[in-house]
């Protein structure tokens, strides 16, 4: 008799641990648009930060070429010759600072952005996991359409013949629970 009833708690704890980790992967597959979100958010701002270093270098190796060679007049070409190499010096140390910066900026951001490119990209590949781990296909085609492709839940329900939203979610959520 005591088994029994350690039986039947022990069916009741399992049930409440398959519903919490459907309830866990229906909020990953409703999340992923926001991983992908994040995911290119951090690429924009890793690339952005380095373009704006890269842009900076340009300028000046722009204004390297736009400097002008000084006039064949001895005099005049003597004073142009020493204001031209001033110049020249001037941005080759603005070019070589501005190197230094990127340099200083990755080596202070690239295990950010790494790690942090890591995460979004393992949160994305984990929902398409369990997506692609759905055997039937009319069921993963289901699932991919209503949390990936993110189609209407109107035009899901008349694709599908459901009748009422909470029959769809149902669905969803009963495709789920074979996964678990």
């Amino acid at each position: 008799r005591l088994s029994m009833v350690f039986n039947k708690e022990e069916k009741k704890i399992r049930e409440v641990d398959r519903l919490i980790n459907v309830s866990l992967i229906k909020s990953e597959m409703q999340q992923y648009h926001n991983y992908i979100k994040q995911h290119d958010n951090l690429e924009t701002w890793y690339y952005n930060n380095l373009d704006y270093y890269d842009q900076k270098i340009k300028n000046y190796e722009e204004q390297l070429k736009n400097i002008k060679s000084p006039n064949t007049s001895e005099d005049i070409a003597v004073a142009k010759a020493v204001d031209k190499s001033s110049q020249i010096n001037s941005i080759m140390d603005k070019i070589k600072d501005t190197k230094n910066a990127k340099i200083l900026w990755l080596k202070g951001n690239n295990s950010i952005y790494f790690s942090n490119l890591a995460h979004w990209n393992q949160r994305i590949a984990t929902v398409l996991s369990y997506v692609e781990s759905i055997e039937n296909e009319k069921d993963k085609d289901f699932i991919r359409k209503m949390y990936i492709e993110k189609i209407d839940y109107r035009e899901l329900m008349k694709e599908y013949e459901i009748k009422e939203n909470c029959n769809l979610y149902r669905k969803a959520t009963n495709i789920l629970k074979k996964l678990v």
